[in-house]
């Protein structure tokens, strides 16, 4: 009886072992979901600060950077379907750059688009 007993134990902290190196590895590829949404909000809210709404997002994702520990998010307006705007969080949301195609992969690193420039921020 006792040994039954100790083997269900063991099977348990078994499994829970496992189940959190799974979420260990999950966070270290895909960050925090809690800081995905958090950061996707602020850069809504630094878009509503800045272009006065929301209605010109065609779409918004977030990437994480495990070089940074954070997420950039990308943008995509409608009246500029083209480019792609990326957003960091650096003590606040900041433009980081602009890009005519895929961000890092392909595509020119522009300064300016009709929804922001990297100047106007303050930006380097």
């Amino acid at each position: 009886m006792m040994r039954k007993l100790l083997m269900v134990i063991f099977t348990v902290l078994l499994v829970l072992a496992f189940l959190s190196f799974l979420g260990f590895i999950y966070f270290l590829f895909y960050g925090n979901p809690f800081l995905r949404n958090e950061r996707i909000g602020q850069v809504e809210e630094h878009i509503v600060e800045y272009n006065g709404s929301l209605d010109n997002i065609d779409d918004i994702d977030a990437r994480w950077l495990s070089s940074r520990g954070d997420f950039d998010i990308n943008v995509v307006y409608k009246d500029e379907p083209e480019l792609t705007y990326v957003y960091l969080y650096s003590g606040g949301i900041i433009l980081d750059s602009i890009f005519d195609g895929e961000p890092f992969r392909s595509g020119d690193r522009l300064e300016e688009g009709k929804n922001g420039s990297i100047e106007e921020e303050g930006n380097s």
